[in-house]
């Protein structure tokens, strides 16, 4: 069992259902008309699925832990950027976005992949139940979490927030590296959800 894993469901729980539950909230308090609230939804939602590939296609020759660290780490550089450039360009705001959703949503992938890694084959099923209970979970408690983030600090505390989850996921995959070797045996694929 991946400790590592099992965490990162937590706190991808945490983070994507601020992206999709609370998305349009925030885009909303940043003033951006209706249009621009459907686009920032579309490019986040939309960058996620194309990345799926690449990201994919890199987990199944690298080590899975160290690609879902360094997602993690490029998502939050990105959550920080996307508040700064949030007050100067609607449009480099959105290219930012969508390498933010691009490196944010292929995580539950990488997550997943990365547990059956460690997995034999008549642990899928408890494992996999285990992960989205962890994931509805941190679906729960992320909208209430970044609800308070943005009273307390302001609309860019929907980012912050996101940069917060994903540095602490980055940090805890470096610390549970640090603990376990790779298994030599690796069998299970990547498969783009």
């Amino acid at each position: 069992i991946s400790p590592f894993g099992f965490v990162a469901a937590l706190f991808i729980g945490l983070a994507h259902s601020v992206l999709f539950g609370y998305g349009a909230v925030y885009a909303a308090a940043k003033q951006l008309s209706t249009f621009e609230i459907s686009m920032f939804m579309v490019i986040v939602i939309t960058f996620g699925a194309i990345f799926q590939w690449p990201i994919g296609y890199m987990s199944d020759r690298i080590d899975r832990r160290v690609l879902l660290i360094a997602v993690t780490f490029i998502a939050s550089i990105l959550s920080i950027l996307i508040i700064i450039f949030s007050y100067f360009s609607l449009y480099v705001f959105f290219i930012i976005l969508a390498f933010y959703g691009g490196m944010s949503l292929p995580m539950v992938s990488l997550a997943v992949a990365h547990i059956n890694d460690y997995l034999q084959p008549d642990e899928i099923v408890a494992a996999s139940s285990s992960f989205n209970i962890l994931v509805g979970l941190g679906a729960i408690f992320g909208p209430i979490a970044v609800s308070l983030f943005m009273n307390f600090v302001g609309t860019d505390g929907f980012f912050i927030y996101l940069f917060i989850i994903h540095i602490f996921l980055g940090l805890f995959g470096i610390y549970r590296m640090s603990q376990r070797t790779k298994p030599s045996d690796i069998e299970s694929k990547y498969t783009p959800l």
